[in-house]
């Protein structure tokens, strides 16, 4: 990612979203509460967007984030071929 330009920041740790599937559905208070927490502590960082490989992800963090785009790896990739080409 660093050869095409993009400077990746992990997170601190590794966390569910809340989607999970129906489990977002199913348990809608508990999947909000993990929503809030992951939004919080990226709005902590500098990032300019958020990038996930799981669509689920994409979906629920796009709920909670409103200032940043939330990205598919796939969609990142396939912007920096296109830039690059």
């Amino acid at each position: 990612m660093k050869k095409i330009g993009i400077n990746l920041m992990e997170t601190q740790e590794q966390k569910c979203c809340g989607f999970a599937g129906i489990f977002s559905l199913s348990y809608k208070k508990l999947s909000e509460g993990l929503l809030n927490k992951c939004v919080s502590d990226y709005m902590k960082t500098e990032a300019e967007a958020i990038i996930t490989s799981c669509p689920g992800c994409m979906i629920q963090l796009a709920k909670g984030i409103n200032d940043k785009p939330v990205l598919h790896l796939i969609e990142v990739i396939e912007e920096s071929l296109f830039q690059h080409s």
